[in-house]
């Protein structure tokens, strides 16, 4: 199932990635003005239409209404939705997937996201696959899946905050970083992985986020009248942030991180907001004060690995390579507090820097 809008240069290659996957696609249109929804005809899919609302859960739960008027009768306890973006492209083993799904008694999945960047490439996890007659999309910018009113309690929502967690593969009460989590279980790996290209091209990435910057300060001056949920604050916090990264207001991505700190100490959003500003002020050469972040992330309860790999670039654009030189050596795998598993070739390519740096001044 996917929304769409204005997505006909990648739309082909995401849906053609479906064919043996899933029983039928259903593209919801939500205001095109290309050939999206001829050409999503011509590939096989169910078309519905719809307006834009500036609401990416409210898109969602419109196209499973959609999707279940078109085939005529309601969902059923045994149907499963994948959801997939346009620039997204599937890649499974039909038979491997439907036994899973056949065996998976909890209502939700995990699902491996390989996402291409133009910076840094990193896989994460994130609940694609659902029982609809168990979960709906909440959350106007970076949806999350709840339960139905009724239906039973929901896992954490940090698990499907549109970053997901990379970190353990079964489910229940569990920690990730120091974060404590309710957390579905993941769908194998070579039975489906999803693979993202939105983030590849620089100029895509900065559209969106400017986008998705609108839509968080929509929300957060919808709840500025202090009524809201403290969660709900610190969620929006930690979203308009990122946007703000991506879109390249880096001071006033660093006020909304630090907004957040100030409202929400001892959180997960604490924790994600302190992260995302250490690595913001790392780019900006801030490295005395990320130092003292990544303390503070330590504190939390932070893996050891990560924080060790964010301290080693800080002390090595210090100049104390020799320093940051042993706190790389140990760490083996980078994976930072949202779950994002960054690719091994990039510490290597790190390691053998130091490598180099610190011989040198050996030498002299």
């Amino acid at each position: 199932m996917l929304i769409v809008r204005d997505s006909a240069t990648m739309l082909s290659r995401c849906l053609t990635s479906l064919s043996g996957v899933v029983d039928t696609i259903h593209v919801h249109d939500t205001g095109s003005n290309d050939d999206t929804p001829a050409l999503a005809r011509e590939l096989g899919a169910v078309v519905s239409h719809g307006t834009w609302t500036g609401d990416f859960a409210a898109a969602r739960n419109t196209a499973l209404a959609e999707a279940a008027a078109a085939r005529g009768t309601p969902w059923a306890p045994a149907d499963w939705v994948l959801s997939i973006d346009a620039d997204d492209r599937a890649v499974a083993a039909p038979g491997k997937l439907r036994e899973v799904l056949a065996a998976t008694t909890t209502d939700a999945l995990l699902v491996d996201i390989d996402n291409a960047h133009d910076e840094l490439p990193y896989t994460f996890r994130t609940a694609r696959l659902f029982r609809p007659t168990q979960l709906r999309w909440k959350g106007r910018v970076h949806e999350h899946l709840v339960r139905v009113k009724g239906a039973g309690p929901t896992p954490d929502v940090f698990v499907d905050r549109g970053h997901g967690t990379g970190v353990g593969t079964g489910h229940g009460t569990g920690t990730v970083q120091g974060i404590g989590i309710a957390e579905w279980p993941s769908a194998p790996r070579e039975a489906i992985r999803l693979e993202h290209q939105g983030y590849a091209d620089p100029d895509e990435r900065r559209s969106k986020a400017e986008r998705n910057v609108e839509l968080a300060q929509a929300v957060l001056d919808g709840i500025a009248d202090g009524s809201a949920d403290p969660g709900q604050v610190a969620d929006t916090l930690l979203d308009l942030g990122r946007s703000l990264v991506g879109a390249g207001r880096t001071q006033d991505a660093v006020d909304a991180f630090e907004t957040l700190r100030e409202l929400a100490p001892g959180t997960r959003q604490w924790i994600l907001g302190t992260d995302a500003l250490a690595r913001l002020l790392l780019g900006a050469g801030m490295d005395e004060a990320v130092l003292v972040l990544t303390a503070q992330l330590r504190g939390a309860g932070v893996a050891r690995d990560y924080c060790d790999w964010l301290d080693a670039q800080a002390l090595a654009q210090l100049g104390e390579v020799a320093e940051a030189w042993r706190l790389l050596q140990p760490v083996q795998r980078v994976v930072d507090p949202a779950g994002r598993v960054y690719p091994p070739e990039h510490l290597a390519e790190l390691k053998r820097l130091l490598d180099r740096l610190h011989s040198m001044s050996n030498s002299h």
